[in-house]
């Protein structure tokens, strides 16, 4: 039993004793006893220790508050400013830096009131430093990424996946390919201009050959090569030539082709007014247009006058002739004018060269004047016959019937002398 419950049963004792000494001895005078608890004396006294009072009840070792206080209201409780509950955080245990990796004890109602702001503390994420790198944007540079146009390097040739164009136009340049690459454009001399018309040198007629042209040969023949490659199809015969020696255009017919030792090789002609030299070539060009710009068309050509029995002498005379090729046709015009010097001596069988020998075996018919200064005037026919001269007019037939001469000599049909006329107009093919 306890202390508490064997001081308790002492006390019951203790009152029934006294009950029963009041019933025998004390019984008040009158009668009747006292009825009303309230009417009691010694009420404040602590007579029921038993049960707790103030004392016996707002002791530390029953409240761990750590002091006796009244428990009807919390607010009424004194020393609420102290630490008396260690087990929760208060501002010292919870702002500290074991507990917060900012570096820093801040109060945190607010994180724009927190101090370190610009201290690299979440490295897990990317800062400008860990976010413009060159390992992490392919660009080779560090840049603020808000606005393209704030880029540098914006000129360097990353992207390419695209075409580029060129620094710099021209307004209505047809647009063409520079290079091989595939990507780059450049201008041209072609303009199209607001109204859909074309103008430029690319439309002077000529195809400018972007392979190297080099010269063969400049004798007996002129002729020029494209090495490694085949090419004979762009050069058909009578195609026109264009080419800048020392600075000098220069016009020609293509009167052969040949593939040979890996090259081809094209034979020209200048007539007598162009001639190709062995040195560079530049500005290279063919046409198959009937009228290339600047072609001159007619190529003059001076025409070398033979005989038999001796040689003219021309003298003060004059002789010239030209020629004009479509395809493989040569049109081909003479003329020979004795002078008072010219000397025919009695030559015979008088022949005049052609510009480009023929090689087929058809014969080819022209006509040719012939003119008795201040008595006649004589036609004839020119007849070309491989077997007979492939490289000469020779043959000069008169258009009468029965007559069965052939051939001009210093006597026939009359005696040549000044102001004496020859002049032929002939078709033929090469």
């Amino acid at each position: 039993m306890s202390s508490f419950e064997e001081a308790v049963i002492q006390r019951i004792n203790q009152l029934e004793r006294e009950v029963e000494r009041l019933k025998r001895w004390e019984r008040p005078i009158g009668g009747g006893g006292v009825t009303d608890h309230g009417l009691l004396s010694g009420l404040s006294d602590d007579d029921h220790t038993q049960y707790l009072n103030t004392t016996r009840h707002d002791i530390t070792s029953r409240h761990t508050l750590g002091t006796v206080v009244p428990h009807d209201d919390h607010g009424n409780l004194d020393g609420l400013k102290d630490d008396d509950h260690t087990q929760y955080l208060n501002t010292t245990r919870h702002d500290t830096t074991t507990r917060h990796t900012l570096g820093t004890v801040v109060p945190h109602d607010d994180h724009g009131s927190l101090s370190g702001l610009d201290d690299d503390d979440h490295t897990q994420y990317l800062n400008t430093t860990r976010h413009d790198t060159t390992d992490r944007h392919t660009l080779g540079t560090v840049v603020p990424h808000d606005d393209h146009g704030s880029l540098s390097g914006l000129k360097d040739d990353d992207h390419t996946q695209y075409t580029k164009h060129p620094a710099s136009s021209t307004d209505n340049a047809i647009a063409r390919w520079d290079g091989t690459g595939g990507r780059t454009l450049q201008g041209s001399s072609v303009i199209v201009d607001d109204n859909g018309k074309l103008s430029g040198d690319g439309l002077d007629g000529w195809v400018y050959d972007t392979d190297a042209w080099y010269v063969q040969q400049i004798s007996p023949t002129y002729q020029f090569k494209i090495v490694s490659k085949d090419v004979r199809y762009r050069f058909p015969k009578g195609t026109k030539i264009k080419l800048v020696q020392s600075g000098a255009t220069k016009y020609f017919y293509v009167i052969a082709a040949a593939y040979t030792s890996g090259n081809t090789i094209v034979t020209i002609t200048g007539g007598s007014d162009y001639t190709l030299a062995n040195e560079d070539i530049s500005g290279q060009a063919y046409s198959y247009a009937a009228a290339s710009q600047n072609f001159p068309q007619w190529l003059n050509y001076t025409p070398v006058w033979s005989a038999d029995g001796g040689t003219p002498v021309l003298g003060n005379g004059t002789l010239f002739g030209k020629f004009s090729m479509i395809g493989a046709n040569i049109h081909y015009l003479g003329e020979l004018k004795l002078g008072s010097t010219t000397s025919v001596g009695t030559t015979t069988n008088w022949k005049f060269s052609l510009p480009i020998s023929f090689v087929d075996d058809y014969r080819y018919l022209g006509q040719a004047f012939i003119r008795d200064s201040g008595v006649a005037t004589y036609m004839r026919s020119i007849n070309l016959e491989k077997n007979l001269d492939a490289d000469n007019i020779i043959l000069f037939l008169p258009m009468d019937s029965g007559s069965n001469k052939t051939r001009i000599s210093y006597n026939d049909p009359f005696a040549f002398g000044n102001g004496d006329i020859i002049a032929w107009d002939i078709w033929y093919a090469i």
